[in-house]
């Protein structure tokens, strides 16, 4: 069988030690007040470094803060503070990087933290729309009928003890679905986490 252009590639280093990694992570957080948390980190060789942002109802950056663990020079740290003048900039906007980068003089910043907000920003736009719904969905439903909606998710039914088929509870569940579709959602389609359901919830409708 050929291989593909990609794993032919990768197997050329398949026998041999790698030189330098470097992994991005980056963490969306549905928070209270229609906030959002986004928690970015980069890990390397030379170093350990992450940002934490704030946005609040309007997408403007209402707190943020860095910190370097580990760092090439003493004096990478004293960047931390230089990121503070992006507070109240709105992050949805046209042009939002260049913006960041005329707040954040190049020598007074850090090239690694101001990659970790832009990569903190493209992930809050790819799951901006399961954000939105999540803090919609989780506002107005309980804890216990979530966990209810999950029971009957025919993937989640009976895989652990949060999801035991034998703590069914069909009035939590009838709440959970009224609650849904009185906002205007279609209970088959979305669970409280804002992702689709797939094939739906068994005994709803």
């Amino acid at each position: 069988m050929q291989l593909h252009p990609f794993d032919e590639l990768k197997a050329r280093a398949r026998h041999t030690r790698h030189n330098f990694v470097r992994d991005i992570r980056s963490e969306v957080t549905s928070l209270d007040n229609n906030q959002i948390l986004i928690v970015t980190r980069l890990l390397d060789e030379y170093h350990d470094l992450s940002v934490a942002m704030v946005l609040d109802a309007e997408l403007c950056i209402a707190e943020i803060a860095c910190k370097a663990e580990r760092m090439p020079y003493p004096t990478c740290e004293e960047s931390e503070g230089a990121y503070d003048s992006l507070i109240g900039l709105n992050v949805y906007q046209r042009g939002i990087l260049r913006e960041i980068r005329s707040r954040v003089e190049r020598e007074a910043g850090c090239t690694h933290f101001t990659e970790l907000i832009e990569a903190s920003l493209r992930a809050l736009f790819a799951g901006l729309y399961n954000v939105r719904r999540s803090v919609d969905i989780e506002n107005l439903i309980t804890i216990e009928q979530r966990r209810q909606l999950n029971i009957r998710r025919p993937m989640l039914a009976g895989t652990c003890r949060s999801f035991r088929k034998s703590d069914r509870n069909d009035g939590e569940f009838d709440v959970a679905i009224e609650r849904i579709r009185e906002a205007g959602y279609d209970p088959a389609e979305l669970d409280p986490h804002g992702s689709l359901f797939g094939k739906g919830v068994a005994g709803h409708g």
